[in-house]
């Protein structure tokens, strides 16, 4: 079974240090929201009704 970690917060707080540094200690993947929402721009194009739903 895998293993979630999910780092949330504020914008401007660390989030990204923090998560960087687990997956360094913990031989993890890290996978952060802008990939997911780049992957969607390139499949159905950026801000449309396809996107969006």
């Amino acid at each position: 079974m895998a293993n979630l970690i999910v780092v949330c917060g504020p914008q401007a707080v660390g989030k990204m240090t923090v998560a960087e540094s687990l997956r360094d200690k913990l031989r993890y993947n890290m996978m952060m929201n802008h990939d997911s929402i780049e992957m969607s721009d390139r499949i159905f194009g950026f801000d449309t009704p396809a996107q969006r739903e």
